[in-house]
């Protein structure tokens, strides 16, 4: 069935359209919850919210106005993520244990390599975080990122290009801390 004739039958209020219509979205949606916030069952309960004020505002959604259902769906759920990121300040240890095919670049980066990005990722803010996501791990254009987010795509390139300065300067940082580190260990060798 087309996504819009499942619109329009969730709009009369038929909640088999609305699971018909949501549920291809949903690991994304969780995946993506996941990355900005850092714990799963926080991500839950975004994406939870997120199903919710979709199912209340589905008669708002206007397809001919508005952006695609799938680029308005992850905007309310990219949402509620950096709302719950937000109100945590204490991260937990995040390792993505989500099984999915590896992009080209995880396939050319090392387990080492991935654990320091992914360190350095979450050391930044949420909503930095939520463009480096939307942009590198679930291919969204900065068109499309900003139709999620309510910024203009200047403010979206501007954030990738910060969080990619964050990144970099990370892993600047860590080397030196193992450099230090080695450095030390090889000066204390009798």
């Amino acid at each position: 069935m087309r996504e819009l004739e499942l619109i329009e039958r969730c709009k009369q209020g038929d909640s088999d359209a609305f699971d018909a219509l949501i549920r291809p979205h949903l690991p994304m949606a969780y995946r993506t919850a996941v990355l900005i916030i850092h714990d799963r069952h926080a991500a839950q309960d975004a994406v939870q919210d997120a199903l919710v004020e979709v199912f209340q505002n589905i008669r708002r959604f206007e397809p001919r106005k508005s952006a695609s259902f799938a680029t308005w769906f992850y905007r309310i759920v990219v949402h509620r993520a950096l709302n719950a990121a937000r109100r945590r300040r204490n991260f937990f240890e995040f390792k993505d244990t989500m099984s999915s095919e590896p992009t080209p670049s995880e396939i050319v980066m090392t387990r080492e390599d991935k654990e320091r990005v992914w360190a350095a990722i979450q050391a930044m803010k949420p909503e930095y975080r939520a463009v480096i996501v939307l942009h590198y791990f679930h291919d969204f254009s900065i068109e499309e990122i900003s139709g999620i987010l309510r910024v203009r795509q200047g403010t979206v390139k501007s954030r990738l290009h910060k969080a990619r300065k964050l990144i970099a300067s990370r892993l600047r940082e860590m080397d030196r801390e193992a450099e230090l580190k080695g450095a030390v260990c090889f000066d204390e060798r009798p």
